[in-house]
């Protein structure tokens, strides 16, 4: 069986023995071009599948039924492997998503959040278990973004790496390149601590992430930090879960006094999201 889990209905359609998919009528499921709303016509061309009448799903906002009238993209890949009866196979995911430590994360969603937060165009990559954001115009003070996004960001979602570029390569359909986005290599090598203090804080790491080893240049998040562990070393150490987001590697939070807590940006010092990051338990985020 096939279906959203966001819907009350058991399913869209049903898996035949030969692997490829049956539509329940009901929904009036479509194949649509990748760029546009086009409906494919044509066996074995992919497409976005998309439910036409999306009266039977829970997807949609309550206060604004008349949304439910409107199309629903399921977000799966599809191609039809037969017009007359209809088939579909399914092809994977056509929207931007990841799972980071569990946690499914939208590339446009850090998108979004970057341009409400002053940058005119971004960009934002998965690579080599890193986040890595693109943003215009150039020459961004880096730092104070950073302190932006951890005021509506968890820290599974803030980019290890922040590049700031005159414009984003854009595709003849307008839409940005990611293929031709400057090849930025990413810092993987080892860098021991060298004086008592960066031991401390490395072992303090260590036993905090359970983690075997951490250098100078690792990253908080990608070596496995959330805000648990973030509101654990802050305990510790006197240093702000706020710095500790901002300053992701053992040798930016040394370089920070312990009272910044960027008060310019967040006067009241607190972290808007976490407190509705983890819910009885169990870890999640809520929208209003």
């Amino acid at each position: 069986l096939y279906g959203q889990t966001e819907g009350p209905s058991a399913w869209m359609a049903i898996q035949t023995s030969q692997g490829d998919w049956v539509p329940e009528p009901t929904y009036d499921l479509s194949i649509r071009e990748l760029d546009s709303d086009l409906e494919v016509n044509k066996a074995g061309l992919v497409g976005r599948l998309v439910a036409n009448n999306a009266s039977n799903l829970a997807t949609k906002r309550i206060d604004s039924p008349s949304l439910l009238s409107l199309p629903f993209d399921t977000g799966d890949l599809a191609a039809w492997t037969s017009l007359t009866p209809p088939r579909f196979k399914l092809l994977g995911r056509s929207d931007r998503t990841h799972k980071i430590r569990g946690f499914r994360v939208d590339l446009t969603e850090i998108e979004a959040s970057l341009i409400s937060n002053g940058c005119d165009t971004a960009a934002v990559i998965f690579k080599g278990d890193k986040l890595i954001a693109y943003v215009t115009p150039e020459n961004q003070d880096i730092h104070r973004l950073r302190i932006k996004l951890a005021n509506s960001l968890p820290p599974y979602m803030i980019p290890s790496l922040i590049h700031s570029i005159s414009v984003l390569p854009m595709t003849s359909h307008g839409k940005v390149d990611t293929a031709s986005l400057p090849d930025i290599e990413v810092e993987n090598d080892y860098v021991a601590p060298t004086t008592p203090a960066e031991q401390s804080m490395c072992d303090l790491w260590q036993e905090i992430l359970g983690v075997e080893r951490v250098g100078l240049h690792d990253d908080w998040v990608s070596i496995g930090g959330h805000s648990l562990a973030a509101l654990s070393l802050s305990q510790k150490t006197g240093y702000s879960i706020q710095a500790i987001l901002i300053n992701p590697t053992v040798q930016q939070l040394l370089a920070t006094k312990r009272s910044e807590a960027s008060l310019e940006e967040n006067p009241t010092g607190r972290v808007p999201w976490l407190s509705s990051l983890y819910v009885n338990g169990r870890a999640g985020r809520t929208r209003k």
